[in-house]
């Protein structure tokens, strides 16, 4: 069983009350937890994450971008979003990092540059009809009803010619 002391409990919980301007102390603080017992890792998180009411998931983001992300690097890098951080490697990334600060770009802009694929038609058509196929298990009125089922048919007919080339 793992066994935490109140005092860094403490400063995490006073951390995530302002988190938007404490993601690093937070990330900071999970890695100095972590290297001192790197064999208890999932225990760490999972007692954190029960005693601060977040997703292990959400600390773990927090370690990983912390320990990516060298101090160095987060000053070379001070302007971005934190979901650019989270998204990216200092290294690897280096030259879409660059262009995302010359260029000024916001976190979704990134991610469609890292992630082309998430600007491929086929791929938005998909989603686009899985998300007015949810609408169409709700009541909805029977005449939109008729008319997004012609929608959603048109798509998925216009998704199968995309998925040929």
């Amino acid at each position: 069983m793992i066994q935490i002391s109140d005092e860094y409990i403490d400063k995490l919980i006073e951390l995530f009350e302002n988190i938007r301007d404490n993601q690093w102390a937070v990330g900071d603080t999970l890695v100095l937890l972590v290297d001192s017992n790197p064999d208890d890792r999932q225990d760490i998180m999972n007692y954190i994450a029960g005693k601060l009411a977040v997703s292990a998931s959400t600390l773990y983001d927090y370690e990983n971008t912390a320990r990516r992300w060298s101090p160095d690097k987060r000053r070379e890098y001070v302007s971005l979003d934190w979901t650019i951080y989270r998204n990216s490697d200092p290294e690897r990334d280096k030259e879409l990092l660059d262009q995302a600060i010359d260029e000024n770009w916001n976190a979704t802009t990134f991610k469609e540059k890292m992630f082309p694929a998430l600007l491929d038609p086929a791929a938005l058509i998909g989603k686009a009809v899985r998300m007015l196929e949810k609408i169409l298990e709700q009541e909805i009125q029977p005449e939109i009803h008729g008319q997004l089922v012609l929608i959603v048919t048109e798509l998925i007919t216009i998704h199968a010619q995309l998925d040929e080339f």
